[in-house]
C-alpha cells in the first residue's frame, strides 16, 4: 500500500472532518483493518498513522502535518 502512495499520492479518499485544503488523506492496507494516514505537503508524503478501523479513532489528529 505505501509503494502506491509514492506512485499515486491522490489514490487515498479524504479523512472526514478536515479541510480539502489540508490534504489529509487515507488509503485501506489490503487484507488488514487498518488505514494508513498521510499528508501530501511540498510534494513529500508524511505518514502520520497507520490505524486501525474501529480501535480508537481519531488518536492520530494531534499528529496533522503543517
Amino acid at each position: 500500500a505505501v509503494s502506491q502512495l509514492f506512485e499515486l499520492p491522490g489514490i487515498g479518499a479524504p479523512v472526514p472532518g478536515f479541510l480539502p485544503t489540508r490534504s489529509i488523506r487515507r488509503v485501506l492496507v489490503p487484507h488488514y483493518p487498518y488505514w494508513i494516514i498521510y499528508s501530501e505537503a511540498n510534494a513529500e508524503l508524511i505518514i502520520l498513522a497507520l490505524a486501525h478501523h474501529s480501535r480508537d479513532p481519531g488518536y492520530w489528529t494531534g499528529r496533522e502535518a503543517g
